[in-house]
């Protein structure tokens, strides 16, 4: 028992223990795929942006090991109308695990009724989905 308490304090106060556990964690933000990444507004510090299928008829097997990876996601962003079907899958898979899903599409569609020229969605909605669950 006494070994197993010097053991744990050594542990607890190691520095790179207390480094890691200082350390905030950022916010993992999955896109799907390359084309849905590019229409993305620059995100503020503390989200960190990963995308999913990196290029058309990557093998399965490379894209399952990513998203293995990016487990911990805190949001999926999508576009609804171009998801491919793998993808929609993934997204299922991410938001059972608590990851919030942000379809782009809606965004696009919010901003072109204000009739606003950007092709790129609006910073303001954008971030207030993304940051109502950080």
């Amino acid at each position: 028992m006494f070994r197993f308490a010097v053991i744990a304090v050594a542990l607890y106060c190691s520095p790179q223990f207390v480094a890691v556990a200082a350390e905030p964690s950022a916010a993992v933000v999955v896109v799907s795929d390359r084309a849905t990444a590019v229409s993305l507004p620059p995100l503020p510090s503390g989200f960190k942006v990963v995308v999913l299928i990196q290029q058309e008829g990557e093998p399965d097997e490379v894209i399952h090991a990513r998203a293995l990876a990016m487990r911990d996601a805190t949001h999926f962003v999508y576009h609804g109308g171009r998801e491919p079907l793998l993808s929609a899958m993934y997204r299922e898979r991410f938001v059972t695990h608590g990851a919030t899903a942000i379809d782009l599409r809606k965004h696009l569609s919010r901003q072109r009724l204000r009739s606003i020229p950007s092709s790129r969605p609006s910073v303001d909605t954008f971030l207030a989905t993304l940051s109502a669950k950080h």
